[in-house]
């Protein structure tokens, strides 16, 4: 069971500079799970980080969604808004790309194409 270390590295995110954060996303993208998304999305989100390390951070979520399949409406927002704003071609691809590791039900889905 690693999920303590997993846990001690998403707390390794926060006030870090990207040469650290940028290792321990790629490690949580392996080995992460639910429970890491909102450090992972804290990452995604900051737009104080490197394209690069925004960018791992969001593949690390779909590598995470790959394998648990679901999300609440947090993370689908807080991804949808990274779609949206104002981000790199490449932060928004990859956060769209996250989004479709999901599982998600018909009307989730219909939501993110109306934008709703």
């Amino acid at each position: 069971d690693i999920s303590a270390a997993a846990g001690a590295l998403a707390g390794s995110l926060t006030g870090r500079p990207d040469d650290v954060v940028g290792p321990s996303v790629a490690a949580l993208g392996l080995a992460g799970g639910a429970e890491q998304i909102d450090a992972l999305l804290g990452v995604l989100g900051d737009s104080g980080r490197s394209e690069e390390v925004r960018i791992a951070a969001a593949n690390a979520i779909g590598h995470v969604f790959g394998r648990t399949g679901s999300a609440g409406n947090g993370p689908v927002a807080t991804l949808q808004g990274v779609v949206g704003n104002d981000a790199s071609l490449a932060v928004r691809s990859a956060a769209a790309a996250a989004l479709g590791r999901l599982d998600l039900t018909g009307e989730m889905r219909q939501q993110l194409i109306s934008g709703n």
